[in-house]
């Protein structure tokens, strides 16, 4: 990630917002959903945000400004039947991008999933 941050760097100056925008969903039954599924999902939908949130981070509190965006879903807000593993991992974003909230806006970065 720190290879993106730098590109970003020499190609914008610095980046003002953040869009964590990566997902995916397949639907599957739990006593049919495997561990290889429920690792992929887990892995897309969380792991990349918190990789490229932490990359940018130190910019945006450096500059006391910015905004932190990440793609939730109805799912990370309620279960959905055949979804657990896809509702896991938006209820996942939900939690972190409180989190982030909590911590980065006393440093002016606002952090919000839509």
């Amino acid at each position: 990630m720190l290879g993106l941050r730098r590109t970003a760097a020499d190609k914008l100056g610095h980046v003002d917002i953040l869009v964590c925008n990566a997902g995916v969903c397949a639907s599957a039954p739990l006593l049919e959903l495997t561990e290889a599924e429920w690792d992929r999902t887990l892995e897309i939908n969380t792991r990349g945000m918190f990789f490229c949130s932490q990359a940018f981070a130190a910019q945006m509190v450096e500059r006391g400004s910015s905004c932190l965006i990440t793609i939730s879903s109805v799912s990370g807000r309620q279960g959905d039947p055949t979804l657990a593993h896809y509702s896991a991992s938006k209820f996942a974003v939900l939690g972190f991008t409180q989190s982030l909230a909590r911590e980065l806006g006393p440093h002016g970065i606002r952090a919000n999933a839509i």
